[in-house]
């Protein structure tokens, strides 16, 4: 294990020299002195793990080895592992919700997990307690999750990534209290590690300071309690208030001409000073314009669409949702097969509802045209089957969608933090996802599953597409139409057999 052995002086400003260069797993943060129980499933903080043993009870082995090989590789963020006591773990969030169905209840593990700890030894557990505030300290995908409370207040990533790693580890104290164990085994354990990994603004030597030092952050909050009164961004803050920040925005997106990071300093002082703010420096400007928030909101209005065009929009198409019902993608078209209703030749059309980081088709609705029912039925089904909705949603531009109906209901669904927006007029990329899903519904299911398809008239750039006129006018024959009835049947099997196979 990679150390650094000074810890942070609470009163010098915060550097990268006070960071762990490199995560430590579990296994090296183990010693092995004593002989381990193993716990099918790990809770850190609500970033949970499930023992390879477990998974491989109800997993064939050869998908374990298929989806770990993925994503070492870096093919897939699926499968994600760690070790813990030299046991391998795999992170519950990377499973797909097919496999974490299979695998059962995370939280009845989870439980059996806790019970298990009555029967350890003193020196077992102390060593065990050692492991987890070690791991909560290290592990970024456990510390990462508390960035949101630091971001907005911190401009520099040396700190806020100090601040998430001692959030993560009072949190994993917290937790260990709270689960059953003793706050002076809990202590044992922590004065054990303090010297091992670089902690801010947590100095204490004994068991009663440590114990009122966790009430004191209770109280009052750990996001304010563990940053040091010091370190508190006030000069910055009273310097860059909302007008300072706006002024700054305004004449970074000028685009003609684009200003120089002098000139915009030069500009904002100006305006501020006729208010009466203090002036500030060209540092203090660049501190803000190169915050990545910042960078990627107002950076294509400072260069202009040809810019967007040519180096955001290729990188934003490669970008994937970390986590499932981040990001749904929504559009409809026809099935490629001929129907027949009230002894009339028709086309039926469907709807589909794409979770992007599964790529699982969540819903689906069939009707006579893409009308505002068959809209708002995919929606229904898509909320009700999921009891979720989406950080992001992005649908077509069909007429359906610009009803007082469905735009009622979009309004409710972005009252609850739901943001929905249509997909960009000629760019198949902004919804490709659900794109690339028609594809594969009609070359390897539509195509194959059932007879009489008559391709797509509408993408006839690919050979599977394109039917003769001879063959078209044979499928148009009553005798090999399906029943209006039929469509939900064949979509259903269609959507089933698609869905089973999704990794």
């Amino acid at each position: 294990m990679e150390r650094v052995e000074t810890q942070a002086n609470p009163s010098r400003c915060i550097s990268k020299h006070y960071l762990i260069k490199r995560p430590i797993s579990l296994h090296q943060a183990h010693d092995f002195r004593h002989p381990t129980i193993v716990k099918p499933a790990m809770d850190f903080s609500g970033v949970k793990y499930v023992l390879k043993k477990e998974v491989l009870k109800k997993v064939p082995y050869s998908s374990y080895r298929n989806g770990v090989s993925l994503h070492d590789r870096g093919e897939s963020t699926r499968w994600a592992r760690d070790y813990f006591d030299g046991y391998e773990y795999l992170l519950w969030d990377s499973l797909t919700p097919y496999i974490q169905g299979k695998i059962g209840n995370i939280h009845a593990l989870l439980e059996e997990s806790i019970s298990t700890k009555k029967s350890t030894d003193p020196d077992e557990l102390q060593t065990q307690l050692e492991t987890r505030l070690e791991f909560a300290f290290n592990q970024k995908k456990v510390y990462e999750q508390f960035g949101g409370l630091y971001r907005d207040r911190y401009f520099y990533p040396g700190e806020i990534e100090v601040y998430c790693r001692m959030h993560s580890f009072v949190v994993e104290i917290l937790s260990l209290k709270e689960i059953g164990h003793d706050l002076k085994t809990v202590y044992a354990a922590f004065d054990r590690v303090k010297n091992r990994i670089p902690l801010y603004n947590f100095r204490v030597s004994s068991y009663e300071y440590f114990s009122e030092k966790l009430l004191y952050l209770e109280e009052i909050g750990l996001e304010k309690g563990i940053v040091h009164g010091n370190r508190n961004m006030e000069k910055i803050n009273k310097l860059l208030n909302d007008y300072v920040k706006k002024q700054v925005i305004k004449f970074y997106c000028q685009n003609k001409p684009c200003l120089k990071y002098s000139e915009i300093t030069e500009k904002v002082n100006n305006e501020i000073s006729k208010r009466g703010f203090i002036t500030i420096s060209l540092s203090l400007v660049k501190l803000f314009l190169r915050d990545p928030e910042i960078q990627n909101l107002y950076k294509p209005f400072r260069l202009g669409k040809d810019w967007v065009t040519k180096y955001y929009d290729p990188f934003q198409a490669r970008l994937h949702p970390q986590n499932v019902h981040d990001k749904w993608e929504m559009d409809g078209t026809v099935l490629p097969y001929y129907f027949i209703l009230d002894s009339k030749i028709t086309r039926v059309w469907y709807i589909i509802i794409v979770d992007v980081n599964s790529r699982k088709i969540i819903s689906w609705a069939v009707g006579l045209n893409e009308s505002r029912y068959l809209i708002l039925e995919c929606y229904r089904i898509a909320i009700t089957s999921c009891k979720v909705l989406p950080v992001e949603l992005v649908r077509d531009n069909a007429g359906g969608y610009d009803t007082k109906e469905v735009l009622e209901l979009e309004t409710k669904l972005e009252d609850l933090k739901c943001f929905i927006r249509p997909a960009r007029p000629k760019n198949s990329k902004d919804k490709g996802t659900v794109e690339k899903v028609h594809d594969i519904l009609n070359c390897d299911h539509f195509s194959k599953d059932f007879e009489h398809f008559i391709g797509d008239p509408w993408n006839a750039e690919r050979e599977l597409y394109r039917k003769s006129s001879v063959e078209i006018r044979e499928m148009r024959k009553v005798k090999n139409a399906y029943p209006a009835s039929e469509a939900p049947r064949i979509m259903e099997s269609i959507v089933s057999s698609y869905n089973n196979r999704v990794f």
